[in-house]
């Protein structure tokens, strides 16, 4: 009756068989090279950026330091030097304050879920899961 199916294994199932470090240091990977192909997971609005920065920056810096504030316009400014990344540099610190008091490891699994929700919204899971396959 002909030879067996092949399953395909998904991109959700090969990351939740890893630890939340091996994963979660995948999936940075994934971002920081965009893939194979360079396209990571198709998220290119300030939205989709934001929704996997917010993490990142969470696991690796922790908090909002206590008593620091949104940074103004002008000083945001300033720092970024021109008017679009100091209004880039605002949305990064309120989506970083948004997701303040998250532990680091919850604030991994959050990163990898953000990863996998994005890659499969914009058709990007095999992507992933060859990306993923390069890696072994």
């Amino acid at each position: 009756a002909g030879s067996p199916r092949r399953v395909a294994v998904g991109m959700s199932d090969l990351l939740s068989a890893m630890s939340t470090d091996e994963a979660f240091d995948l999936c940075v990977d994934f971002i920081s090279t965009g893939g194979l192909d360079g396209k990571g997971t198709g998220g290119e609005s300030q939205a989709d950026k934001l929704a996997v920065y917010k993490w990142f920056k969470q696991v690796n810096a922790g908090d909002v330091p206590a008593g620091e504030t949104r940074p103004t316009y002008m000083q945001a400014m300033v720092k970024a030097g021109g008017p679009i990344a100091a209004a880039e540099l605002q949305l990064k610190w309120d989506a970083w304050k948004s997701v303040e008091g998250t532990s680091k490891d919850d604030a991994k699994k959050a990163y990898v879920k953000a990863i996998i929700d994005q890659s499969k919204q914009f058709g990007r899971e095999d992507a992933v899961v060859k990306f993923i396959e390069s890696k072994k």
